[in-house]
């Protein structure tokens, strides 16, 4: 790790949101350097498909695929990792709302995937619970199941671009069937017993 970056992160983290361009918060940044965080990521795109779509008014089982790109990682760990992507497979209960300035919910999410780190090796995801709305989107505890950090636990927030109005006839006819955004934030945790 560049010496720089350590010293950003032994000063408390805020420098480092603001020298790598915002990817990870001040707490996150600090939380890379304590004992519990393995690895703090943002700053990347996310694109999830919505199968069937979100429709107006009422919540119904939809699938969600997609992939989010991490952005940049920091991580204390040897090798360390810079970037990755997660392939997310999901699913909740979803509905959009055009009638309001909501953007619709998510609710009884699970979720998964395979994360491909920079360096060729993977981590599978499997039993996180995905909230939210269709503008911030939730995954907690997602147990990392097998490969690179197999038995940590993983955080996440995504925030699509859902954030305004959407148009009735997304809603109402085919369903809101695609949303893409940002990675704010990801963290790979210890897992603690």
């Amino acid at each position: 790790m560049d010496a720089r970056v350590k010293a950003m992160l032994a000063g408390g983290g805020l420098a480092l949101a603001v020298a790598v361009g915002g990817v990870a918060s001040a707490s996150e940044a600090a939380a890379a350097g304590a004992g519990g965080t393995r690895v703090a990521c943002g700053g990347g795109g996310a694109e999830v498909y919505l199968h069937p779509g979100a429709r107006d008014g009422h919540l119904r089982k939809t699938r969600l695929n997609g992939d989010l790109d991490l952005g940049s990682c920091i991580t204390h760990q040897r090798p360390s990792v810079t970037s990755g992507t997660w392939h997310l497979r999901a699913h909740a209960k979803t509905s959009c709302d055009s009638r309001t300035t909501s953007s619709g919910t998510i609710r009884n999410g699970r979720a998964g995937g395979i994360i491909r780190w920079d360096d060729g090796q993977v981590s599978r995801l499997a039993h996180g619970k995905l909230t939210g709305t269709l503008a911030n989107a939730r995954i907690h505890h997602a147990k990392v199941v097998g490969g690179r950090f197999k038995g940590s636990s993983v955080e996440a927030t995504l925030l699509f671009s859902q954030n305004v109005v959407i148009r009735a006839d997304t809603c109402s006819q085919r369903g809101l069937r695609e949303i893409d955004g940002r990675v704010m934030s990801f963290r790979i945790e210890h897992h603690r017993r």
